[in-house]
């Protein structure tokens, strides 16, 4: 229920096309991809791990406000296009750029 409420938030136009069940990480994750090419990553309680879509980007409403100000000051011309939430967030943006933030959303460091 929790996966299927955070589609429909996000991705209102989107309609699932496949899940598949996984075991990573010592849990099981569940793969999903949408009808517009996101890809997201379930964990088996429901809350997103990871999500991508490089042809549109990732919602803005999902990714931390903290987050969103530092790529707004520092990448005006780049947006998401993939975001991983472990213990850490991993942020990729349109210009092959990796940023890794803090579980608060603080700027860490670029990986290229």
């Amino acid at each position: 229920a929790t996966a299927q409420s955070f589609i429909t938030a996000h991705f209102p136009q989107a309609t699932v096309q496949r899940v598949v069940k996984d075991y990573d990480d010592g849990s099981h994750t569940y793969k999903t991809i949408l009808s517009d090419g996101t890809f997201i990553e379930f964990s088996s309680g429901g809350e997103w791990r990871e999500v991508e879509n490089h042809a549109t980007g990732v919602p803005t409403a999902i990714i931390p406000d903290s987050i969103l100000d530092y790529i707004e000051t520092n990448y005006t011309n780049s947006f998401v296009v993939g975001i991983e939430f472990r213990k850490l967030y991993v942020v990729d943006l349109n210009s092959d750029l990796e940023l890794i933030f803090s579980k608060n959303g603080e700027f860490m460091r670029v990986d290229m």
